[in-house]
């Protein structure tokens, strides 16, 4: 059978103390006003109780309908009427609309921008017996006021009240008494058509622009030909309309101010500028060429035909200050034998102007900097290093949960995280984060990656998000200076040069990408900074790498192939062995690498010179490039003098039993190690926690006859738990009662 769901529910008159999201209530206590008795309840999605309806409701609703009833709701009839209509203090009823108390003004107001219509051919009638009539001629289209009486009344306007013309009243008339003792003529222009003609009699010489038979203090737009005796032109002026309109000038011109052409300009001779160049959104200034609208700033050769036409030739010395160098070329020839990779040195630029004195700076980005580098340039003074880096990122939200200042910050990228530094603050699009002594990528590096407050469990996350500020994912770079403040002040686009002071732990190679079928994979070869166990680093091929943060990694497994090595010295030492025919010996313990239990096998010659040694069990977890040794007492010798050391070449790709501690992935993994402790489950049983035990398992639920399909219609049993937290199944949810 279907199972039975019982809401919260109470006989009293009170509202429930808390509801779930979605959890029901009722109350069936006589209800008023006063109280929440005959109600219906429901939680909304901040456990608010909110009424969603009940008898106290339905009970306003039982009258007749049309009939105005106190106490009760207005029900319109089956004309959609009500036979009055009472609000505050007005009374509508059949065709009168009054007030209910004597000697009260009847208002009408539309609210905003609302009108109050009086409809054609309606009038409004002023005087005990309608002298003056205001209506709206539907006929002639005219809006009229007529003189009904024998009287002939006067419209007159009172000081400053203006007559406004336009459905915004954008032009006005209005006699302005208080200032100008002028009737003025405000907002729209006055047009004469043809035939009107303007006639000013007054004769006033004009000496100045303000004297004169008329005085125009804007502009004066004559469309045929002006006749003028003389000619002054005070302040602004403007000759012609259109590209094609000509002005010549026979004499001599002298201009004793600014120039501005918006049109194309033909010059022959020499232009001299100084001072700032603009040209569209290119700008010169000085030695400078920069945009001033946008971010790119294209160098095309030849336009004409295509991005890989035409040649940009650099003389001299070429400077990227930029983080990111795209190279598009399918050729390129370099002079220089050797590329210098991994370069201590950068430049960054200022990004906001900074007073002398400063010990904090805003520079562009973060890339290659770390904390304790040198920074130099003008006005930075000597002496000066990195103590700290705080970046802002730029990101798709801020934590919903900000996390405490100071707490860990980590980047993730799929299931790997990786700390950067500690939580500053937060915005609704950024987070700002306290770098630790390490240096950052490029920032396109972390454009699909995540931020995230811890790496452990389910951490709260935020997305990198470039498009939220500007395409920038780093917003703001602020550096700490340590050894004094700056010697001067330094302008935005300053350069300072920051030098390398501390190891950042970065490999330095070359990386690639490859397909291997569908899959994009990541080589490298170079110089990996942790490629030998003494860390010293070594030379490395990595056919399948990972990168993280340009340090490569790639998948490990058992010994594979070893060479021998000679302290990495490349000299023999120690003492004589004694030559002796079959000096074997077999699955010697080998110690050192990052796995462990690999043995060897070792054979001397006649000589006693080792002739070769093999793999008798390859171990778990070594490494490309792991040092292995056996002690010199074992193979004939003694130790240390005679200690064998030898390299491992490469690795097999198998395993064999995987081990962490004492867990062996080869058995059932126990509970203590995040398994179930089980390899079997009963059919349709639900597993649960038993402490450090094996999970137990509830019993199948009772289904006496089961849904078809992937989507059943009916709920048949339902999960829940007894007192103790036993869980078992029932057919019933009861959300109890409340008082």
């Amino acid at each position: 059978m279907a199972s039975t769901i019982l809401v919260k529910r109470s006989t009293g008159t009170t509202v429930p103390s808390s509801l779930e999201f979605g959890e029901l209530a009722i109350t069936v206590g006589a209800g008023t006003q006063v109280n929440r008795g005959d109600r219906i309840f429901v939680g909304d999605n901040n456990t608010t109780v909110q009424v969603i309806g009940g008898k106290y409701f339905t009970d306003m609703l039982d009258h007749v309908h049309g009939t105005l009833t106190s106490d009760s709701a207005v029900i319109t009839d089956n004309n959609s009427k009500v036979d009055r209509f009472r609000v505050d203090d007005v009374n509508i009823d059949a065709n009168v609309i009054e007030t209910d108390t004597t000697d009260t003004d009847l208002i009408f107001r539309a609210n905003g921008t609302g009108k109050l219509v009086v409809e054609d051919s309606q009038e409004l009638e002023f005087g005990t017996t309608g002298d003056i009539e205001f209506r709206f001629d539907e006929v002639d289209n005219v809006l009229r006021l007529d003189r009904v009486g024998v009287n002939t009344p006067e419209l007159r306007l009172q000081d400053d009240l203006k007559i406004q013309f336009g459905t915004l009243g954008e032009g006005s008339i209005r006699y302005d008494e208080t200032t100008t003792d002028k009737v003025r003529v405000e907002g729209a222009d006055w047009q004469y058509d043809n035939g009107v003609q303007i006639y000013i009699a007054d004769t006033t010489v004009s000496n100045s622009v303000s004297t004169g038979a008329v005085v125009i203090d804007g502009g004066l737009g004559v469309g045929g030909v002006a006749w003028l005796d003389e000619l002054r032109v005070d302040d602004n002026a403007i000759i012609g309309t259109a590209n094609t309109d000509t002005l010549t000038v026979n004499s001599e011109t002298t201009f004793q101010a600014n120039v501005t052409f918006n049109g194309t300009q033909t010059v022959s001779g020499t232009i001299n500028q100084t001072g700032q160049f603009n040209l569209d959104n290119i700008r010169l200034d000085g030695n400078t060429i920069s945009t001033n609208a946008g971010n790119q700033l294209i160098l095309d050769p030849d336009p004409r035909n295509g991005d890989a036409a035409g040649d940009l030739v650099v003389r001299g010395n070429l400077q990227v200050a930029g983080t990111t160098t795209t190279v598009n070329s399918t050729q390129m020839t370099v002079n220089d034998p050797v590329f210098n990779l991994g370069d201590d040195v950068s430049e960054k630029v200022i990004k906001s102007s900074a007073v002398t004195g400063s010990t904090s700076l805003s520079i562009d980005n973060p890339s290659g900097i770390i904390v304790g580098s040198a920074i130099s340039g003008t006005n930075i003074g000597t002496g000066r290093t990195i103590s700290g880096i705080s970046v802002t990122f730029s990101t798709s939200s801020g934590f919903s949960s900000s996390p405490s200042v100071g707490a860990a910050i980590y980047t993730k990228d799929g299931s790997v995280y990786e700390q950067i530094g500690t939580f500053i603050s937060q915005t609704g699009s950024t987070v700002a984060v306290q770098l630790s002594s390490k240096s950052l990528r490029e920032s396109s590096f972390y454009e699909n990656l995540q931020l995230a407050d811890g790496n452990t469990g389910t951490p709260q996350t935020v997305d990198i998000d470039p498009s939220v500020a500007a395409a920038q994912v780093f917003v703001t770079t602020l550096i700490s200076i340590a050894g004094g403040g700056t010697i001067g002040a330094l302008a935005e686009g300053d350069a300072v040069t920051i030098t390398q002071g501390s190891d950042d732990g970065m490999d330095r190679g070359i990386a690639y990408t490859y397909l291997d079928g569908a899959t994009t994979k990541i080589g490298f070869f170079g110089y990996d900074r942790t490629g030998s166990s003494n860390g010293t680093g070594a030379f490395t091929f990595i056919e399948d790498a990972t990168n993280t943060n340009n340090i490569f990694t790639h998948v490990v497994g058992a010994v594979g192939t070893i060479a021998i090595e000679k302290n990495d010295l490349d000299e023999d030492s120690g003492t004589v062995i004694g030559g002796q025919a079959n000096q074997t010996y077999t699955a010697q313990s080998a110690t050192g690498g990052s796995g462990s239990g690999a043995t060897l096998t070792v054979v001397r010659d006649g000589t006693g010179a080792i002739s070769s040694v093999t793999v008798a069990d390859g171990g778990t977890y070594y490494q490309d490039g792991d040092l292995l040794t056996v002690s010199g007492a074992n193979i004939g010798g003694n130790s240390p003098t005679d200690d064998l050391e030898v390299r491992i070449l490469s690795v097999s790709s198998s395993r064999g039993t995987v081990v962490m501690g004492t867990l062996e992935l080869d058995e059932d993994l126990a509970t203590p190690y995040g398994g179930t402790g089980r390899s079997e489950f009963n059919s349709k049983g639900i597993l649960y926690g038993n402490g450090t035990g094996n999970l137990l398992e509830t019993a199948a639920a009772n289904m006496a006859n089961p849904g078809v399909g992937p989507d059943v219609a009916t709920s048949f049993q339902i999960l829940t738990v007894t007192a103790g937290g036993v869980p078992v199944w029932t057919d019933t949810i009861d959300g109890g009662t409340f008082t």
